[in-house]
């Protein structure tokens, strides 16, 4: 059976709120979603966060094409598992598989799959089915002081 987080985060990777702004989204997410453990977490940088098992695809930003996992060849796959999931840096070069263009990581299209962050507030077990309304999110995104994004994580 999959297990489910909901990450938020903000729509700027290089975003921290204070500690105070912080606290108030947690205990908002903490209120909306009563059934569910609440955490957040401050990284030293944007950190690569995914959508787990569900992230499957980008654009190349080079060629526009739509790099899924499932499409590759062998070695796109081990490229896959290797270079993408241990991307550390958001201006990190990589070598794409689909045109060998040599691309930094800010410029991909991860769509609601993937992102870097340095501030994320993970609600463990909350799925798309259970996610908060437009107005708990504009509450915390007035509560953080920023657009905030969204990832579901999906384990298994």
């Amino acid at each position: 059976m999959a297990q489910y987080t909901t990450i938020f985060f903000p729509d700027d990777s290089t975003f921290v709120p204070d500690d105070a702004a912080a606290a108030r989204a947690t205990s908002l997410l903490e209120d909306a979603c009563p059934d569910y453990p609440v955490t957040s977490r401050r990284h030293a940088g944007p950190s690569f966060i995914t959508s787990g098992s569900e992230f499957e695809k980008f654009t190349c930003p080079s060629c526009k094409k739509v790099v899924k996992r499932h499409n590759l060849d062998d070695a796109g796959k081990r490229w896959w598992y290797t270079v993408l999931w241990d991307l550390r840096d958001e201006s990190q070069v990589v070598t794409v598989p689909c045109c060998g263009a040599q691309v930094a990581v800010k410029e991909f299209d991860f769509g609601t799959d993937a992102a870097f962050a340095s501030f994320v507030l993970k609600v463990e077990g909350l799925g798309e089915d259970e996610g908060i309304s437009d107005d708990q999110l504009a509450t915390l995104q007035s509560a953080l002081g920023c657009r905030v994004r969204r990832i579901i994580e999906v384990d298994g």
